[in-house]
């Protein structure tokens, strides 16, 4: 079996699953990113040779996909990983109406 074919097989059971999902979540959006995945790649004939990995790279795109649903909708809901924004030192600015915030670990050294 061609490759392409193998892959529209894969795009063909993408559908399928995205046609089942009662509710749109992270994972329903992770297969519509494995489904632009697809697409992508057979347009620009970069499928990997092997359909192994052709699986291992959809499973990847699924995930990928997913997790940066969860990630935008933690954002949206003002659940960020990151230090808070009332945590952070703030400096004034030498004119005094502009504020920047102080890092909290000094910069990496420029490499020459």
């Amino acid at each position: 079996m061609a490759n392409s074919d193998y892959a529209w097989l894969r795009y063909a059971e993408l559908q399928q699953r995205s046609k089942k999902a009662q509710d749109f979540n992270d994972y329903t959006w992770g297969l519509e990113s494995a489904l632009n995945f697809l697409l992508n790649a057979i347009e620009a004939g970069t499928l990997p040779s092997n359909p192994a990995d052709l699986d291992a790279a959809i499973n990847r795109a699924v995930a990928s996909g997913a997790r940066l649903c969860r990630s935008r909708s933690a954002k949206r809901m003002g659940k960020s990983s990151s230090t808070p924004a009332s945590d952070i030192p703030i400096e004034r600015s030498p004119i005094g109406t502009r504020r920047r915030r102080v890092p909290s670990a000094p910069a990496s050294p420029a490499y020459v």
